[in-house]
């Protein structure tokens, strides 16, 4: 599956701007076949309304109204990368609800496993880095972690991991200033 930048956007619209931050750039990933189809699918989960999102933790279980014993499940971005892999287990709730993910001898509530990343092809555990101006004039290197602690979507997120499957992504309204830093940087 090819898709380039030009065709994402003007088939999806889609909007750089994610409030409060502006994203200035989004790595093009080098990624096998099976990884770009692994990231679409995730991305696709993300879209898909199965999933419940949280913040601070992969997964998170939620005490259903009115009961003792029945829980609904909640993850952040990466929490699905980690559910749809079908790779580990998760372990058992803790006390603050939070679920661990398990694999091999990886146990994680925050982050997924090195073997998780390298299957979908993330560029760090905390998922895609992408460079974004935080208003002024502040550039930060915000993961999908951060971004979904922060408060963007999970359609937002998916959109951020299709650009980065297809061409990746430069802000056209980087200052030049901003895209002198990003070439220093080596980004």
């Amino acid at each position: 599956m090819n898709i380039t930048r030009k065709q994402f956007v003007a088939e999806d619209n889609f909007e750089v701007e994610l409030d409060p931050y502006v994203i200035l750039q989004i790595p093009k990933l080098n990624l096998s076949d099976e990884q770009r189809i692994r990231m679409l699918d995730w991305a696709e989960k993300l879209e898909s309304g199965k999933f419940q999102q949280t913040r601070g933790r992969l997964r998170k279980d939620i005490p259903v109204t009115g009961t003792v014993s029945e829980f609904s499940a909640s993850y952040c971005c990466l929490g699905v990368a980690c559910a749809i892999s079908k790779m580990g287990e998760w372990g058992p709730r803790e006390a603050t609800n939070d679920v661990p993910h398990i694999l091999e001898s990886t146990y994680t509530t925050s982050v997924p496993s090195y073997e998780v990343c390298e299957y979908f092809g993330m560029d760090s555990v905390g998922g895609i880095t992408v460079v974004i101006r935080n208003r002024p004039s502040t550039i930060m290197y915000k993961k999908l972690d951060g971004l979904n602690d922060n408060g963007a979507s999970f359609g937002e997120i998916a959109k951020i991991i299709r650009l980065a499957c297809a061409d990746g992504y430069l802000n056209p309204e980087a200052t030049p200033s901003e895209l002198k830093r990003l070439k220093r940087d080596g980004i």
